[in-house]
């Protein structure tokens, strides 16, 4: 849970889910697609003007890329979301294409995909899938309102205020995820104020 939750602040989704009822709304890509008369292929405007927290710009190519990416290099844990894809193609810097062998709501329930900078990423495309899983990535570079800037095993991951953010800007300029060995020692952290928040402590 923790790692989706550090995930979810340094990228973005296609799509969001809505705080309220957890319907899809727009993220990177603007909601709702269109789709074709036979439900196979779901045209995806990408919102404009976003940057990467490295500065540089996001574009319909980053999505295709990293969809592709997952499907090509059968990244299980996220290739499921994607269903039974043809083909992802961003015919421009704005338009994404998402092409499906049997009709489908795919785009519809929001893959939890983490949407990654081809700049980033390519020179990883075809290596195996261990080889990926071994990448530091840190800084990670993302769209999200927080950026991963440090990551010290078994001590701490840090996150600052992502400068390019599109979104409302975050309330924060510093996260720390910090590590206990046990329960005693966060608890403990927690009523020093050493720590500002702790979670999934036991009643006792």
């Amino acid at each position: 849970t923790i790692d989706y939750e550090m995930i979810g602040i340094n990228y973005d989704l296609l799509f969001n889910f809505g705080q309220a009822t957890l319907e899809p709304e727009s993220g990177l890509g603007v909601f709702p697609p269109t789709v074709s008369e036979d439900g196979k292929v779901w045209t995806i405007k990408i919102q404009e003007g976003i940057k990467w927290n490295d500065g540089e710009p996001f574009t319909a190519h980053d999505v295709a890329f990293t969809f592709n990416f997952i499907k090509d290099n059968k990244l299980a844990v996220f290739d499921d979301y994607l269903g039974d894809p043809v083909s992802f193609e961003a015919v421009d810097d704005t338009t994404l294409v998402w092409t499906m062998d049997k009709p489908t709501l795919s785009p519809l329930t929001p893959p939890w995909i983490p949407i990654l900078p081809e700049h980033i990423w390519a020179p990883l495309d075809g290596e195996s899938a261990a080889t990926i899983k071994e990448f530091k990535n840190i800084p990670a570079v993302g769209t999200g309102p927080l950026k991963l800037v440090e990551w010290k095993e078994g001590q701490f991951v840090r996150f600052e205020r992502n400068p390019y953010y599109w979104g409302e800007e975050p309330a924060i300029d510093e996260v720390i995820y910090r590590q206990f060995g046990n329960e005693e020692a966060l608890s403990l952290a927690l009523e020093t104020g050493e720590i500002d928040f702790a979670e999934a402590l036991s009643p006792q």
